[in-house]
């Protein structure tokens, strides 16, 4: 019964909103159209066109949608990932308002101590620009093991505006997801990484390519200085009663 999020936000907004739900620690879902942008509320009651069929096609024909169709391919990524941060412990949920726009999710496993970082750069308006402006550097403690997925919704002024059909429910033609998925920190196009201490313990990501409607997530573990010390001390725990078990060859408890 609600306005299509289109109508009360923008196209642009469907993917970061997607993904920050995503990254919940509970069962999740949306609507038929969400994935295909269409930017009307579906009633059920007066609505009596078809809606379109799934295919493999490259060209999909008219009345036919493929995976490169909208939001598909980019949430069926985004679903892979909240179901393996759920079936593998990514238990614990810690949320930051990095700014008024961009919001940052981790799920966080608090056996073998990896995080997976969502970074979202919402667009509840059409922007009047499509830049990058100034976003604040992400501070990573850790070691990035790759980036899980990187997306944007692109506007293109060459492709025909929407115009409903006839005979299906369609979506509009004129946005689309670029996204590539595992890929190491040099090969982002979206973000540079540079160290911040000596060390090498602490990074920072600088975001140089996130206009608004991106999402980019990253999955972290302990640096070797970090996961050597915290095996020291549940050694020592080990001889008040702490059982300790093995989680990919290393003692925990």
């Amino acid at each position: 019964d609600n306005p299509s999020p289109v109508e009360k936000r923008s196209a642009l907004d469907l993917l970061p909103s997607t993904a920050l739900v995503a990254m919940a620690c509970c069962a999740t879902g949306s609507n038929r159209g969400y994935d295909e942008l269409v930017p009307h509320h579906i009633n059920v009651v007066t609505e009596d066109r078809l809606y379109q069929s799934i295919t493999e096609n490259t060209r999909p024909p008219r009345g036919h949608v493929n995976n490169k169709t909208g939001l598909i391919s980019a949430k069926r990524a985004l679903n892979t990932l909240h179901q393996t941060l759920g079936t593998t412990g990514f238990n614990q949920v810690y949320v930051d308002q990095v700014d008024q726009d961009i919001v940052s999710v981790t799920r966080h496993n608090p056996t073998t101590h990896q995080s997976v970082i969502l970074v979202a750069r919402t667009a509840f308006s059409k922007p009047g620009h499509m830049e990058t402006g100034h976003v604040p550097p992400l501070c990573v403690p850790g070691v990035i093991e790759e980036i899980i997925l990187e997306a944007k919704v692109s506007w293109s002024k060459n492709t025909s505006a929407y115009k409903a059909d006839a005979s299906f429910i369609n979506g509009l033609p004129e946005y689309a997801v670029q996204m590539r998925e595992h890929l190491t920190v040099n090969e982002s196009s979206t973000v540079e990484q540079r160290w911040v201490q000596e060390s090498q313990a602490v990074q920072e990501l600088d975001f140089v390519n996130f206009p608004p409607g991106s999402v980019i997530a990253f999955k972290v573990s302990l640096n070797a200085a970090t996961k050597s010390a915290i095996l020291k001390v549940r050694q020592c725990l080990s001889q008040f009663g702490y059982r300790m078990r093995t989680i990919s060859g290393r003692n925990i408890t």
